[in-house]
């Protein structure tokens, strides 16, 4: 077994080597590790200016990184978003993917953006990399994903559903205050990014999310997830 695990910018033999041997001999598969995002800021104040994810990519060597992903799931009741992401939590555990797999069985989609379709932040920017996103339209802010060495302007983030792929996350193309009969881009009940409390009764959605570094194994192909870094939530208001 070749066992490694990205710890102080140089991977370093896991502990049990001393039974490299035996490993070997069971034809063990390779297992590589990647580091997670780090240094998450939940900024979701009153103030507009505040709200927006933000967090700082791992210094993972590529390959096998390939980039940083962030998925998000909507809520309408704050008890249903705080109860799975204690569930995620539970099972986020370091070096594994265990919290990726639970936050995926639990309905969280990937989110997408107007200028990357494979992976969300590129990992061609600088390690540690401060990585801001903006969900939505609001005020004088424009939904934005910014942030890095290479990310380009005019980045928007953009949902996915099981119906729709690549549209704005909220009423994002409106003027606030704005009527409109065909309201396309607010969350809805049938929504496969949504989860739903037909006995909550308010007109507010929380947006929870997660980044994560992502990678392939060279020797397999299978793709490799780090440990989630949760980002907090966003809420928003209907206008």
């Amino acid at each position: 077994m070749k066992a490694r695990m990205k710890q102080g910018g140089a991977f370093r033999a896991f502990p049990v080597l001393s039974l490299a041997g035996l490993f070997f001999s069971c034809g063990i598969e390779d297992y590589t590790f990647l580091e997670p995002p780090s240094g998450s800021v939940v900024s979701n104040p009153g103030d507009a200016t505040y709200r927006y994810f933000s967090f700082g990519t791992a210094d993972n060597p590529s390959p096998p990184f390939q980039g940083t992903e962030v998925y998000y799931r909507i809520y309408n009741n704050e008890t249903d978003r705080s109860t799975d992401a204690t569930s995620i939590s539970y099972a986020n555990t370091a070096y594994s993917s265990s919290g990726f797999n639970k936050m995926v069985s639990l309905g969280y989609e990937r989110l997408n953006s107007n200028l990357h379709s494979n992976i969300l932040i590129p990992p061609d920017n600088d390690p540690n990399d401060e990585i801001k996103i903006r969900l939505y339209d609001e005020g004088n802010f424009s939904a934005e994903i910014k942030g890095g060495s290479i990310m380009p302007i005019q980045n928007r983030p953009l949902r996915s559903t099981n119906k729709r792929q690549g549209f704005n996350f909220y009423r994002s193309s409106l003027v606030a205050g704005a009527a409109s009969s065909e309201d396309e881009d607010s969350p809805r009940e049938s929504d496969s990014d949504v989860k739903y409390n037909s006995f909550t009764e308010n007109d507010v959605w929380f947006v929870n999310a997660y980044a994560v570094s992502v990678g392939q194994n060279d020797e397999t192909l299978a793709p490799i997830y780090s440990q989630l870094l949760h980002l907090g939530s966003i809420k928003i208001e209907k206008l």
